[in-house]
Formats: C-alpha cells, sequence, structure tokens
C-alpha cells in the first residue's frame, strides 16, 4: 500500500475537523514538550500504545503535522477498507502471529515509510508492537529502528532522523470527559548511533531502543510493579490531589509529575517494606468498594474552581439542552446498536470518538434538512447544521463539567481515603 506524500484536500479538510473536535472530547488536555518538535527534520514519532485509534486522533490534534502511520494488518479487510485507511495515511505492518507468511510483505510499507522520511514527511510507529490498556511501558519492538536506521543511511551526513517519544496520559480509557495529557520528550538522533549500527546492526538497534525506552518511561505513568498495580495506581491519584506546586495553566502536569513521584516512591517501598505497601493495598481495596470517580475527584482544584464549574453548567444549560437533543440520535445510535457489541477496553473510547466525529455531520444535516422542509425556512436548515458541530464539541465539554461536579462535589469521602491520603504523606516525608 503506497501512501501519497502530499495530502489531498478531503484529507486536509477531516484534519482540520478532527483537530478543531478532539480535544472536545477530554476535560482539559495539556500538551508539553511541542519546542522539541523540529519540523525541517524526518522525524518519527513514537507514542506507548494504550488507546486504540484515538492514540493517533489525539497526537493529530496536537501535533499540526501530515503523519503518516503504521496498524496492524487485521483492519485492513476489504477493498473499501484498504481505501478508507489508505486516505487516512494508514499502512499495514503484518505480523508473524497473525499470518506468517504475510511477514515479507512489510519490506514494501516499510520502504514506503523510508521514502516519506527522505522527503521530511513524518511517520507515527507504535514501537510497542502492540497496544496495552494500562500505564506501563511494554517491550518495543524493532521495526520502528530498522526503518530509522534505513532511512539514515540514505540521508546526507550532516542530517538525522530525529525519534520523538511520546507519552500519552489518559484519565480513563474507555469514557470521555476526562484529563488527558500529551508529553514529546526531546528528539533521539539516530545520527549518534550511526557508528555502532554500521559496526554491528544488532548492537546498534538494542542501543537506540535501550535509549527510546529510557527517554518514552519518563513521559508517562509507568507502573512497573505488577502485583500492586491496582495499589499503586490508584494511591498515585489520590496523593497527587495535594500537589502543592501547580499553576492554573499546568495543573495536570505538575499532579502527573506528582504521581510519577509517588510510584517510584512505592515501587521502592516493595522492595524495602513490602509489609506497608500490602497494608497500604488493603486500604485501597476498601475505597474501590464505593467505586469512587478517583481520577476527577483528585483533581487539585481550588474552591474557587470548583465553583466556576458549577456556575459554567448553570449558566449553559439552555445551550447543553440545545446540543443533547440534536445529538440524541447520534447517541442512541451507539447505545442501542454499537455498545452491547463492544467487550470494553480501550475499543469504547475509539468507537465513541469515531462515531461522534464522523456520524455527528451527518445527523445534523438530516435534522437540518427535515427542519428546513417543514418550517419552509432555510435559513433555519442552514443555523441548524453549521451550530451543529459547535454544540457537539460543547456537549461533550459540558458532560465532563457534570462528571467533575458529581465526582467532588457530590461523592462523599470515606475512612479508607483518609487512611490512604495519611500513608501516603508519612511516605513522602521520610
Amino acid at each position: 500500500m503506497k501512501i501519497q506524500p502530499k495530502t489531498s484536500f478531503k484529507y486536509r479538510l477531516l484534519f482540520k475537523y478532527s483537530q478543531t473536535f478532539i480535544p472536545h472530547l477530554f476535560y482539559k488536555v495539556e500538551v508539553n514538550g511541542l519546542e522539541h518538535i523540529d519540523a525541517t527534520q524526518p522525524a518519527i514519532f513514537l507514542p506507548c500504545h494504550q488507546n486504540g485509534l484515538l492514540d493517533c486522533l489525539t497526537l493529530l490534534s496536537v501535533v499540526h503535522l501530515p503523519i503518516a502511520f503504521y496498524a496492524k494488518s487485521a483492519f485492513f479487510k476489504g477493498k473499501l477498507m484498504n481505501k478508507i485507511l489508505a486516505f487516512l495515511r494508514i499502512m499495514p505492518v503484518y505480523r508473524g502471529k497473525e499470518n506468517l507468511q504475510d511477514v515479507v510483505r512489510n519490506e514494501e510499507n516499510f520502504q514506503n515509510g523510508i521514502n516519506l522520511l527522505l522527503k521530511n514527511y513524518p511517520l507515527c510507529i507504535m514501537p510497542e508492537g502492540g497496544q496495552h490498556s494500562e500505564h506501563r511501558l511494554h517491550n518495543l519492538a524493532k521495526g520502528a529502528f530498522r526503518i530509522a536506521f534505513q532511512a539514515q543511511q540514505q540521508l546526507p551526513q550532516n542530517q538525522s532522523v530525529y525519534l520523538y517519544p511520546v507519552g500519552l496520559d489518559y484519565g480513563e480509557y474507555e469514557k470521555i470527559g476526562y484529563p488527558f495529557i500529551l508529553n514529546v520528550g526531546k528528539p533521539i538522533k539516530v545520527l549518534d548511533f550511526m557508528p555502532l549500527y554500521n559496526e554491528n546492526p544488532p548492537k546498534g538497534i538494542n542501543a537506540i531502543k535501550d535509549a527510546l525506552y529510557q527517554a518514552l518511561a519518563s513521559q508517562i505513568l509507568n507502573i512497573r510493579s505488577t502485583e500492586y498495580y491496582q495499589t499503586i495506581y490508584v494511591s498515585s491519584y489520590l496523593g497527587s490531589a495535594k500537589t502543592k506546586k501547580r499553576k492554573l495553566n499546568a495543573l495536570l502536569t505538575s499532579a502527573f509529575k506528582h504521581r510519577q513521584l509517588i510510584e517510584n516512591q512505592l515501587n521502592t517501598l516493595q522492595t524495602q517494606s513490602e509489609d506497608t505497601l500490602k497494608n497500604l493495598s488493603q486500604s485501597v481495596e476498601q475505597y474501590l468498594q464505593h467505586k469512587p470517580d478517583f481520577v476527577l475527584s483528585s483533581l487539585p482544584l481550588s474552591r474557587l474552581s470548583v465553583a466556576s464549574v458549577v456556575a459554567f453548567v448553570v449558566l449553559f444549560l439552555p445551550l447543553f439542552i440545545y446540543g443533547l437533543v440534536l445529538n440524541l440520535p447520534t447517541l442512541l445510535i451507539y447505545r442501542f446498536l454499537l455498545h452491547p457489541k463492544l467487550k470494553g477496553g480501550t475499543m469504547v473510547a475509539t468507537v465513541k470518538s469515531v462515531i461522534y466525529l464522523m456520524l455527528s455531520p451527518v445527523i445534523h444535516l438530516i435534522a437540518a434538512c427535515v427542519l428546513a422542509f417543514c418550517l419552509h425556512s432555510w435559513w433555519i436548515g442552514l443555523a441548524v447544521f453549521f451550530t451543529g458541530m459547535i454544540v457537539t464539541a460543547f456537549t461533550a465539554k459540558y458532560f465532563s463539567r457534570l462528571r467533575l461536579i458529581k465526582a467532588k462535589i457530590f461523592t462523599p469521602k470515606n475512612a479508607s481515603e483518609k487512611e490512604i491520603y495519611t500513608q501516603i504523606e508519612k511516605m513522602e516525608t521520610h
């Protein structure tokens, strides 16, 4: 499958539309490290793969470049799907566990990616080689590094392929309306590893793979413990509610760094005093019995900030009702036709996002035509259609505010939560 370097007008139109709409699926979005991106150099973006197609959409909505992606070959079923994915600049990767005979077809797609890099069009490759819906970095595959080195060999000696580690931090995998952070780390220059690669290719690949692993691990909440994964995950959020160094424009990032610190301390505690961690685990289990929304309830917001959210919800209730009515068909189609077929996991958020992104304009167009015909006024029809996408994005944002109010105001605190706070504070003071 060949991806053309230049994008079509239809792609650019969809690209702009998704850039505008996707951020509204989250309560708040914070992006760090865009200053590291050098658009004049060949680039490969290497994000952790946690949330299906949404990983690609969020990257595109932040990095305003015509990125080409690789995806597992299982998605490429039939001519129509192949055309759609090619239009979206997505190429297949064939893996041995799917069909060993098809693996040889990777060379053509890898060469296509190399050609794009040589023309300074960026790629995105999920370096873990698969999707994992957990806050942990897994072993990295070698495909991305093979492409990087082969492209580097064809570049002038003073130019380098840049590898960008991209950390994606979702507050919730299955639901929309939660916080989201995207971190772009400092680039790794493939040129720096070429002497070792020329001398010994396997050693060169392993060296740059290790460098990327360390860089990518620093951009995410990397929970290394398997046994105490849930304990560390929940505790990191509850502990970050006490984040002191916070700025309004970097609220999520400050809490995220605090969560990283708590994870590191609890991971050390597992080797030094596991009994203490077991006690914390029991408190977390008791706390989770109440099914709290600890992600939103732990946001370190001031009372004034919460009050402003309440005022926002009250003030814009009429606009929310209008958006809800206009998008009711889309919500019903998802709820009764698609949701029962999903088995949970990251595909839930992906399907929701795609449905809202692609189906909403069609529903708005039908509603606009029906109203224009019934009311004999095309002006009303046009008004409904053009305001449709604005209120759709607003409705998603409004939902996230309702979730926040429920978590912050209407969720009672319990004794287990206080115990967790106390144990984390003791740990941090030592």
